[in-house]
């Protein structure tokens, strides 16, 4: 059984992985509304990169005012209802905001961080909680 250790870095690992593939899901989930120009993809990649600022800040407020393990599986599970909603309501919400009347450029933005806004910044979460869970004893106390 892996110790302890393992097991955060494990897991803050397989959350960066997830969010790439959460990324490239994003860009087939929108390209039957928007089609698969520049100008989707470049919308997919700023909201990811916004998403990724705002889940490593709350991610580190987190785990510093929380430093224990059950946040870590909070964060985990409620990461995981939110990306199985958002493939669930994207061709939706995709299709609602391609008919409104959004300039071109803007209206593949907005869709992504309708529907991939919220599940990236919560799997980002995981990163800083786990790397304040590195190091932590069980106690709660800084190592």
């Amino acid at each position: 059984m892996l110790e302890w250790a393992a097991m955060v870095k494990l897991t803050a690992f397989t959350a960066g992985a997830a969010l790439l593939i959460l990324e490239l899901l994003g860009v087939r989930l929108l390209s039957p509304t928007f089609g698969s120009s520049i100008m989707v993809w470049s919308s997919v990649i700023a909201v990811f990169l916004g998403a990724m600022a705002v889940g490593y800040f709350v991610g580190g407020h987190l785990g510093d005012r929380y430093p224990q393990r059950w946040l870590l599986a909070v964060i985990l599970f409620v990461s995981a209802i939110l990306v199985a909603i958002a493939t669930f309501i994207s061709y939706p919400t995709a299709a609602a905001i391609g008919q409104a009347r959004l300039a071109g450029l803007w209206a593949p933005a907005v869709a992504t961080l309708a529907i991939m806004g919220l599940p990236s910044a919560c799997l980002l979460y995981t990163s800083d909680a786990a790397d304040e869970l590195d190091g932590v004893d069980l106690g709660g106390r800084r190592i």
